[in-house]
């Protein structure tokens, strides 16, 4: 059986959790072993040892980075798995330093930042517009370095959509870490503005990080009353198919 080995140091859910389940999933219809290397104490531990083609390798946090940072030197284990790999996927771009001697492994950029990436030799992109931006940047080395686009999936997604009649609340989603970059601050704002407009809609953010409590004070200072901030769910694909818009701040 061929075998892809996914290592990431995040610990949180989120991008980098979801993609850990697609792609096993993804590896599963076409008969691949998905080897996943992460802390023991990560969010999605939960969800992946459910998945039959999944082997996972657990650390402490601090022992994974010292691994890392000696490349498995001190765990024969997973040094000889990582050369049998038919693929190494980086979930951590910071981590493709310590992996540049593999050349068959292929760094997700999960953030749409071009740190590290210039030890990359293979970079998958989740959008068109992130590979754009960074064919545009000027970093050195960039046109060597081989490039892939490949979006995040989702599966089991449910089948139809609800109507909406007039008059009806609208409902507003949105999805994503509670950091800066994710803008949910613009979302909170203008969700007080549509609310002096007596607009009908209510706006439900999924996430977590380390922006919330922050968030939740604008909520309060904003007055949206139509604003609700809601932990990570395993229904997403759910509750996006049950709103009416989906907002990417």
């Amino acid at each position: 059986m061929k075998t892809v080995l996914s290592i990431t140091t995040d610990r949180g859910s989120g991008g980098i959790a979801n993609s850990l389940l697609s792609y096993s999933s993804a590896l599963a219809l076409i008969d691949y072993k998905h080897v996943i290397v992460l802390p023991d104490d990560a969010a999605v531990l939960n969800d992946i040892q459910h998945c039959p083609n999944i082997e996972v390798i657990l650390f402490k946090k601090w022992l994974l980075k010292l691994h890392v940072l000696t490349r498995f030197v001190f765990c024969s284990g997973v040094r000889a798995k990582l050369a049998r790999a038919d693929a190494i996927l980086l979930h951590n771009a910071k981590l493709c330093k310590q992996f540049k001697q593999y050349r068959h492994t292929y760094v997700i950029n999960h953030s749409g930042k071009f740190r590290h990436l210039e030890h990359a030799s293979n970079i998958i992109f989740l959008t068109t517009a992130a590979q754009q931006r960074f064919l545009s940047s000027d970093m050195p080395g960039k046109d060597r370095v081989n490039q892939f686009v490949l979006g995040h999936g989702f599966e089991d997604v449910v089948e139809g959509h609800a109507k909406h009649q007039p008059g009806e609340i609208v409902s507003i989603i949105a999805a994503g870490r509670f950091v800066e970059k994710k803008r949910f601050q613009d979302l909170i704002a203008a969700a007080g503005l549509l609310k002096s407009e007596s607009l009908p809609l209510e706006i439900h953010i999924y996430g977590q990080g380390p922006l919330k409590e922050e968030l939740q004070n604008r909520v309060i200072q904003e007055h949206s009353d139509n604003v609700f901030l809601h932990d990570w769910t395993p229904d997403l694909p759910e509750k996006l198919q049950q709103s009416d818009i989906f907002c990417l701040t």
